[in-house]
């Protein structure tokens, strides 16, 4: 009797445990979606139980790529959040339009981003202890459900000034850190005094 009951009991971890899965992977293919989608803005915002489904396990067919931002720190000039998370995005929306032009394979990698407000826990999580934050968990890398993610140095972005944190570095990072086909580097947006810059140099150097 106890032997049928404990199969019975092990019967329904197993559904209970397949129904969990199948709740993760439908979470994790709408967010997939999400960030596909021409409207998005390079990046989908997440809550705790959205990126439990979306890294815990073993492995999974994708790497995901963290953002810390805090709207509570958003306008700070010294760390200027926004200014970063756009890059972020252009750099993620070059990515998705080098796969969607069959220059490399699709689904491999998504850009979310974490609000301090919403989630002190997922900060905490990710290891996320100072603003700005950045980092990729490639696809191979095992995440233990419900433990804190022990991201080695490599997989983040070290804090700098806003502007080493141009798009073809943020590029470069999510190759390196990731191994996935990001693309050509883009044109960097120059200043428009650039020109005039230099027509005022080339006419001092003529008056000597």
């Amino acid at each position: 009797m106890r032997r049928v009951c404990w199969l019975f009991a092990a019967v329904i971890c197993c559904l209970l445990s397949g129904v969990s899965c199948a709740a993760g992977d439908s979470t994790a293919a709408k967010l997939l979606a999400e960030f596909k989608a021409r409207s998005s803005p390079g990046y989908v915002t997440v809550k705790l139980d959205e990126f439990s489904s979306l890294v815990d396990g073993d492995s999974r067919p994708y790497a995901v790529c963290v953002f810390a931002d805090s709207t509570q720190y958003r306008d700070s000039p010294k760390l200027e959040l926004g200014k970063r998370l756009a890059q972020i995005g252009d750099a993620s929306k070059a990515i998705l339009r080098h796969q969607n032009a069959g220059e490399g394979p699709e689904d491999t990698f998504i850009v979310v981003r974490i609000v301090l407000e919403d989630s002190k826990v997922l900060f905490g999580r990710v290891g996320a202890q100072g603003l700005p934050y950045f980092s990729c968990i490639p696809s191979s890398f095992s995440v233990t459900p419900g433990k804190d993610i022990d991201l080695p140095g490599r997989l983040l972005m070290t804090p700098a000034p806003v502007e080493e944190w141009s798009t073809n570095e943020i590029l470069d990072f999510i190759h390196v850190s990731t191994g996935i086909d990001v693309g050509e580097h883009l044109v960097e947006p120059r200043s428009p005094w650039l020109p005039l810059m230099v027509l005022f140099f080339l006419g001092n150097l003529g008056g000597y």
